[in-house]
């Protein structure tokens, strides 16, 4: 049996549905950076550059291929080139929209919620074990409030599923990610108090009506 409240359901939605919205979001800009980088004069610039980012390229690509373009006696060739910055400017435009994706992304997967807990819960020791997303949770869970909030979302994404799931978890698996969820339970809905209203307008902000529109015709290319 369950040994969590309708309450604590509540929070761990809330929380799941955060972290899903922002990979979500996170799967949509790789989509963009890709298509950039397999873009034929894009790669031209993008040799042994894998550090440098993508707006930086292009102003470099635009600059020198502007260049080109002035000296080019060739008409056709002119206007392909101009196609392909258009293109490229585009997507890259879009790409701006998701400027705060990536950083809200890598905080969720690699950041964690130790700052959350309360001050006399910041001097305690907790055993350490590290976790792989692709890996379920075993018996021999350990609390540490150095998880990852992503190594956090795997597992109490499991208090959330576990009623409606065919195959379901061993009672001692079971109440080890309960444990584990009530060690987080108050620095996961301080986290949430604190963050939800600020990460949905963020994403908002990418679902503009010109947005979905411009991201849909680019997807069906």
């Amino acid at each position: 049996m369950f040994e969590i409240e309708n309450k604590d359901l509540n929070i761990i939605k809330q929380f799941i549905e955060l972290y899903e919205k922002i990979e979500s979001k996170y799967k949509e800009y790789c989509i963009i950076c890709d298509s950039i980088r397999k873009n034929i004069l894009f790669q031209q610039y993008d040799k042994n550059k894998e550090n440098i980012k993508i707006e930086e390229i292009f102003e470099t690509l635009k600059k020198e291929q502007s260049e080109k373009i002035k000296q080019e006696q060739d008409e056709y060739r002119k206007n392909l080139i101009k196609e392909q910055i258009k293109l490229i400017e585009k997507e890259v435009n879009e790409l701006k929209k998701y400027k705060e994706i990536e950083n809200l992304y890598n905080m969720m997967y690699y950041g964690n919620l130790s700052n959350y807990f309360e001050e006399e819960e910041q001097t305690k020791e907790l055993p350490t074990k590290e976790y792989k997303k692709e890996i379920k949770p075993t018996k021999d869970i350990y609390f540490n409030k150095k998880s990852t909030i992503t190594q956090i979302y795997i597992r109490v994404k499991y208090l959330y599923e576990e009623p409606n799931k065919p195959e379901k978890l061993d009672n001692e698996i079971l109440n080890n990610i309960i444990e584990f969820y009530k060690k987080f339970k108050q620095p996961i809905k301080k986290f949430i108090d604190e963050n939800y209203e600020s990460i949905i307008n963020t994403l908002k902000e990418i679902e503009k009506p010109e947005q979905i529109e411009q991201t849909q015709i680019q997807r069906t290319k």
